[in-house]
């Protein structure tokens, strides 16, 4: 019965926050950038107006101006995007979002690449810049890492109650990624040389001992 009750318990929490003049809901239900005398933006006085995000500058300097950039977003496809990658990192006519079926077309396979994303996108930049190096070797690599920014306006829904507009921005990480077939410096932080990817990839020791192990059991046993 004790279960039963406190299961039952935040819909009146949601009932009670709901029901007076500033109505807004449970803290941990809130998205809405938080506001003075414990209001949030979206507690029934405000509307979003509009959203725009600024994106970082690429801190790669001295690039050639047919370098291509590769910007990854959360709903981006790992495939297309390394079709697109590799169609120029190799110099393919793999094509890609950017290309059209009927303008496919060889090309000299490009000397650098630049790999970008922010946010929930990271990961997956990240993804895809590993496979790159698996598939096209001896590419060195460089990373930065910068932020992105995300700038909300809100209007009041009711100019008369003397409430200002107001402007909330909120940083995202970014992530920029370099790979080149020409040697880059290796004194700046970031920097990956080429091969170097697979101890990113390597077993911990304890897993390669019981690997060993299990490998002299089958054996072992097999013998007999």
């Amino acid at each position: 019965r004790r279960v039963y009750l406190q299961a039952r318990r935040p819909s009146s929490v949601l009932r009670t926050a709901f029901s007076g003049p500033h109505s807004q809901a449970p803290g941990f239900l809130n998205t809405a950038p938080l506001l003075a005398g414990g209001l949030t933006a979206s507690s029934g006085q405000f509307q979003d107006l509009f959203c725009e995000t600024q994106p970082s500058v690429c801190p790669f300097t001295g690039l050639a101006a047919d370098t291509p950039e590769l910007r990854v977003k959360e709903g981006s496809k790992i495939r297309n995007l390394l079709r697109f990658a590799l169609s120029r990192m190799e110099g393919n006519p793999r094509g890609g979002a950017e290309e059209d079926e009927g303008r496919q077309r060889s090309h000299a396979p490009c000397q650098q690449m630049v790999v970008t994303a922010s946010g929930k996108g990271v990961s997956k930049a990240i993804s895809c810049a590993e496979i790159v190096k698996r598939r096209v070797k001896g590419l060195h690599q460089l990373t930065r890492l910068l932020h992105s920014t995300v700038v909300e306006v809100w209007e009041p829904l009711e100019p008369a109650a003397g409430l200002d507009s107001l402007n909330v921005s909120r940083k995202l990480p970014a992530v920029w990624i370099l790979l080149s077939r020409e040697p880059l410096d290796s004194s700046q932080p970031g920097y990956q040389a080429p091969g170097h990817y697979d101890g990113l990839w390597a077993p911990p020791a304890g897993r390669e001992d019981s690997r060993e192990v299990r490998s002299q059991r089958q054996g072992f046993s097999a013998s007999f």
